[in-house]
């Protein structure tokens, strides 16, 4: 899912690096050996001779392999290969039945970048190996070879059988065999079945790689136990072997998305080091693992700790400066510099790494680093440096990923940001037109194009220069043809998190006509067999020039070639058979005169982006089209100010103790955003508007239109003056407008409220709907992986809720008994059950009165979430009870109205906004309108208020538009004096279509 990135980039390289020396034994195949110390030029110098001494004749066998075995680890520290290869010639000379003489040749010849002769020597060394269990390893090694260095599924899959029917002979008849021979077969398989698991991940079969790694961590953990009755050093190899296989599976969770799974992987494998000693290159490995974990989740400190961990173990070793677990450690903790913006120290770290790698070019291919040193240069203003670097980048990119490839385009983009701020306006442009469509397809994590790490930040970077530049071509002006394509960049910059979200859940999604399912499963395929060729590629991108096979590269670009036009030949099946879909998981975005066309005369549509260089403001209505002001109220002077207004809002639990209401903040917002379009929109009586960042973490009903401080109840607020709702972006407010006018639905309401938690007994209640399960940022990172994992028994009750739902249901004339779900009965599988019969489709009103959850609030948790009652063995599978975005795309609803009465549906904690987004567009595709959600934790009372108010205004006035009822019910709320702060009346947001 993430070509070379994600937990381990390092895995695969070290394993490969180390596992041909971990093969090789004295006697019982245990004398692990690691290449990567330092020696002396003195050291060198005696180590070549010594190598090269002439072979004893007339010596025994024992005595010749103690000759050989003694010298090996001197040949495989060896910088002269001609030198080591002699050696390994001698050995296979004097020992012609040895299989380790080949093998090591193999090695060699790897090193020195010539494929072929690597395959010749390790078949020759596989008919050699006479124990079975050392050619199943042997089978293992050369079958991922095979996948990695000629993109060969189907050999590396075949040896790999190989492999595994030796082992099964093997295992068959080990019934009685000695501890010591049960003790072999367990690390044997531990060791195939993480390389088979490697290889089924780097062909994307990521479901089987979890599979085959958990039988090697069981198989490793035999190794270990059985090793308590051996030798003590036997003990010393099986937490290696254990440890590795604990790696393996780390990876494999992490390609398949689920981070939670692979943080318990290294949870157990800390708990591993912890018993007892291991070898330092996977100590480092897996430091290394936790620190790109974090920052694969943003947790950019918390990365660098560990990353310098890494980097200090293997110093400690005495490692070569070239070893792939240090460069990988440093590579790491350079990226979690960079993620906290300490560009100057990250531009440190790189150039001491490029110091000490000059010698081996293979090494200084390694070290590039390229997205961290180009935003590393960008950031610290080094324009000429950065285009140099990304211009020698997107050259290599283009030649083996193609031009359209959105790995090229993303460096491209950056590319044109760095010629912008050159002065190469023209280049610039042509750059940034050139890259900006292919950087703006929708991708999933499952094609590796995520948003993890720092390609969220070169994305963003990318779009401010995009801007920046925009303005300059126009002279600062404001022409159609910027305001169009700025506005586009908008449209693109606050959604591509969201979009990824929806195409991954999407592709997890049972949609229930098979005509779908089927051009998805073809999408899919075609994706993965895609996969697997772009990583081939990317690992050919990072070799140095003598380990490249330009033949092969060719015919992979032939075969993606082939591959893309069939993608593009069935997507455009899906746009034409299942438009609805394609516009939820790869919306075009639409143009400012389409939008103005939608609008009523009433209306105005608002996009609001916020920047480091200031906020752009986009106002569009259907008599003048277009106009757009910048700000220079900067990114983060909005989070200061929302982060302001949120400290006075979000005080519900504290009633007449809650704090004064910050006026100052909520008038400067609009001062600076709205103000300047007052002439567009006087005369509107409808705001729509699309946020993002943290201006999407409050709502725009509690700005000011002018300085204030008295009384909240006599404020200016902006909803005096508009009915307002939100949308998550210009083309699901589109879609939605397109399919509002079908028929509503025959029943009036169905809702879910109080679920019982704890199937067992009932958690504690509270005044507010209030939750955190998030993990919070700890001062010791290392505090963070010993922690215990969430307890979903333990989610606060909402007893309150229950009168909530009663009182909408009462309000829409509905009946109680049939129409809502309480305690165990407002389970998920009562929500699912409903749509597959079709009775939700039956609903004009849809009520969830229960916690909201975002992504990373619950183990697992990639996706946001409605809680619903709890099952029986909730613990084993926290996500159990949950109702996720994958569960809502295939809901079949007909809803005017999806409220969603939880508190963290739109929380403040840096994700929620993406989160609310993702869910809202969930609930637009499955066939709802319109969502009513919570900003913060509400009061039982006044929210009951907002939401039957909000009700009872559409049932007295048929034919107003949605928004307008919200605002009439926010209203009546305000104007009760014990509910005038906005904390009571202002938690609901409309998003959706605000018309009727």
């Amino acid at each position: 899912m993430r070509p070379l990135q994600s937990i381990a980039r390092c895995l695969l390289a070290s394993c490969l690096a180390l596992a041909g020396p971990a093969l090789h034994a004295q006697s019982d195949d245990e004398f692990e050996t690691v290449s990567t110390q330092v020696l002396s030029e003195q050291d060198k110098s005696a180590a070549r001779q010594r190598i090269l001494e002439p072979v004893p004749t007339g010596a025994s066998r024992a005595q010749l392999e103690e000759f050989f075995s003694s010298r090996k680890v001197l040949a495989e520290r060896q910088t002269d290969l001609t030198a080591s290869e002699q050696f390994y010639r001698n050995w296979m000379q004097a020992l012609p039945d040895d299989w380790q003489g080949p093998w090591e040749m193999a090695l060699v010849q790897l090193r020195s970048g010539r494929i072929p002769e690597f395959f010749e020597f390790a078949r020759q060394a596989e008919r050699l190996a006479g124990n079975p269990l050392k050619r199943a390893r042997l089978l293992a090694e050369t079958a991922l070879k095979h996948l990695r260095l000629r993109a060969d599924t189907s050999k590396a899959l075949d040896t790999m059988a190989t492999a595994e029917a030796a082992l099964a002979r093997v295992a068959s008849q080990s019934r009685g065999a000695r501890i010591g021979q049960q003790y072999q077969l367990a690390r044997s398989e531990a060791r195939v079945l993480g390389v088979k698991s490697e290889i089924q991940t780097f062909s994307s079969q990521y479901d089987a790689a979890a599979q085959s790694a958990a039988r090697a961590v069981a198989a490793a953990r035999r190794g270990l136990e059985l090793s308590a009755k051996l030798e003590e050093r036997s003990g010393f190899y099986a937490r290696n072997e254990l440890l590795n296989a604990l790696l393996h599976q780390a990876r494999a969770h992490d390609a398949r998305g689920a981070l939670f799974d692979a943080e318990q992987s290294l949870k157990q494998a800390q708990e591993l080091v912890a018993a007892g000693a291991v070898a330092n290159h996977l100590l480092a490995n897996l430091f290394t693992a936790i620190g790109n974990l974090r920052i694969q989740e943003g947790r950019f400190r918390e990365a660098g700790h560990w990353a310098r961990k890494g980097a200090e173990t293997m110093r400690k070793a005495g490692a070569l400066p070239t070893s792939p677990p240090l460069l990988s450690a440093l590579q790491a903790q350079q990226t979690a510099l960079a993620g906290q913006g300490l560009w100057l120290d990250a531009w440190q770290l790189i150039e001491e790494t490029d110091r000490a790698v000059q010698a081996s070019a293979a090494a200084r291919q390694w070290a590039m680093n390229p997205l961290t040193r180009a935003l590393v240069l960008l950031n610290l203003q080094r324009w000429p440096a950065a285009q140099a670097v990304l211009a020698h980048s997107w050259s290599r990119q283009k030649e083996f990923f193609g031009a359209e490839h959105p790995t090229t385009a993303l460096t491209e983009g950056l590319l044109a940001w760095a010629l912008a701020e050159n002065g190469q306006h023209a280049q610039a442009l042509a750059h940034f037109d050139s890259a900006l469509p292919n950087l703006m397809l929708a991708q999933g994590t499952s094609a590796g194009y995520d948003e993890q790490g720092l390609r969220k930040l070169a994305r963003r970077g990318i779009a401010e220069a995009y801007l920046r530049a925009l303005g300059r071509g126009t002279g600062g002006g404001a022409d159609a043809g910027s305001l169009q394509r700025g506005f586009a960049m908008a449209e693109w910059l606050a959604g591509s998190s969201v979009q990824q979200a929806l195409s991954d859940a999407a592709q997890r999604t049972r949609f229930a006509d098979p005509k779908l399912q089927e051009l998805l499963r073809q999408e899919q395929d075609l994706g993965r067999e895609l996969d697997v060729l772009y990583r081939y590629i990317n690992q050919q991108a990072s070799e140095a020039e003598p380990r490249q096979t330009p033949q092969i590269n060719e015919q992979m670009r032939q075969r993606i070639a082939r591959l893309s036009q069939q993608g593009q030949q069935l997507r455009l099946q899906l746009r034409q058979s299942f438009p609805q879909y394609e516009q939820m998981v790869r919306p075009r975005p639409p143009t400012t005169a389409h939008i103005a066309e939608r609008l009523d005369e009433d209306e105005v549509y608002v996009q609001i982006l916020s920047t480091t260089g200031g906020s752009y403001v986009w106002a569009i209505d259907r008599a003048h089209g277009v106009v757009g002001v910048r700000s220079d109220l900067t990114e983060s002077d909005v989070a200061e100010l929302v982060a302001r207004l949120r400290a006075t809002l979000d005080v519900a639990s504290r009633g007449r103790r809650a704090p004064a209401f910050d006026f100052a903040a909520a008038s400067q917002l609009h001062e600076a955003l709205l103000k300047p379009l007052s002439a567009t929109l006087a005369g509107k009586a409808h705001l729509i508007v699309s946020t993002a960042g943290a201006l999407a973490q409050v709502p725009l009903a509690t700005l000011v239109t002018e300085p204030y401080s008295g009384k909240p109840g006599q404020a200016p607020w902006l909803i005096r003056q508009l009915a307002i709702s939100q949308v998550p972006g210009a083309s699901a407010w589109m879609a939605l407008r397109q399919s509002s006018h079908g028929a509503s639905a025959a029943l009036p309401f169905m809702g879910w409220g109080d679920p019982q938690f704890d199937p067992d007994g009932a958690a504690p209640a509270g005044g507010t709907r209030n939750f955190r399960a998030a993990r919070a940022v700890l001062d010791n990172p290392e505090e963070e992986l010993g922690r215990s994992a969430f307890s979903y028994a333990q989610m606060p009750a909402l007893p309150e809720t229950r009168a909530e739902v009663q009182a909408i249901a009462a309000m829409l004339k509905a009946d109680p008994g049939r129409d809502a779900r309480f305690g165990k009965d407002a389970s998920r599988d009562s929500v699912l059950r409903m749509s597959q019969s079709g009775e939700l489709a039956q609903r004009r009103v849809l009520v969830f009165a229960t916690h909201g959850l975002v992504p990373g609030e619950l183990p697992n948790l990639s996706q946001p979430a409605l809680a619903m009652a709890g099952v029986a063995g909730g613990d084993a599978d926290p996500l159990a009870p949950l109702l996720t975005l994958q569960d809502v795309l295939g809901l079949k609803l007909q809803a005017d109205w999806v409220v969603l009465s939880a508190c963290n549906t739109a929380a403040a904690d840096g994700r929620a906004e993406e989160a609310l987004s993702g869910l809202a567009r969930g609930f637009f595709y499955a066939g709802s309108r319109s969502l009513l959600v919570t900003h913060w934790a509400v009061e039982s009372d006044s929210a009951s208020l907002l939401t039957t108010g909000t009700f009872a205004h559409q049932m007295a006035h048929p034919q107003a538009p949605r928004a307008q009822s919200l605002r009439a019910a926010m209203l009546q709320v305000m104007a009760l004096p014990q509910y005038a702060h906005p904390a009571f009346w202002a938690p609901y947001v409309l998003v959706g279509e605000g018309r009727r």
